[in-house]
């Protein structure tokens, strides 16, 4: 209910004829990028970067893990449906130490095999980037950016 209330809120407050105009001044996709828009638009970090991943032009991937398994995913439509992440997080993502450890949001996305996050035979022969931070409620939010 409350990613739902989230979609709602970003198509209600960032429009695409207002959004789309926007975004053109950024070159990529970070959670800079993200959190620059919320506060220009005064819109929640969740809601913008649903927007943004789902209406901006670059290929990329919003996952929420909680502490148990994955809680929801938003793509893209440039993302090809066999892209579908994994419901456990990895070792070796930095998401997993944001999650369960001390460990700081991501600054900046760092680089990393597609076949951290995805069990596609095309993962094993990509790289993608990863960000990751905590959310309020203790989940971690990573922005997967394809290539």
């Amino acid at each position: 209910m409350e990613r739902q209330a989230d979609k709602f809120a970003s198509n209600l407050l960032l429009p695409n004829y207002i959004l789309r105009p926007y975004l053109s001044q950024f070159k990529k996709l970070t959670f800079d990028t993200i959190k620059k828009t919320a506060k220009t638009f005064g819109t929640s970090l969740p809601a913008t970067a649903i927007s943004l991943v789902e209406r901006g032009a670059w290929p990329a991937m919003l996952v929420c893990h909680g502490q148990t398994k994955r809680k929801w995913f938003s793509c893209n439509a440039s993302v090809a449906d066999r892209w579908f992440p994994k419901d456990e997080l990895h070792h070796e993502s930095n998401a997993i130490g944001i999650l369960y450890g001390n460990d700081p949001d991501q600054a900046t996305p760092r680089k990393i095999g597609a076949h951290i996050w995805f069990s596609c035979r095309e993962a094993y022969s990509h790289d993608i980037y990863e960000q990751s931070m905590r959310t309020m409620d203790d989940d971690v939010l990573s922005l997967l950016i394809f290539n």
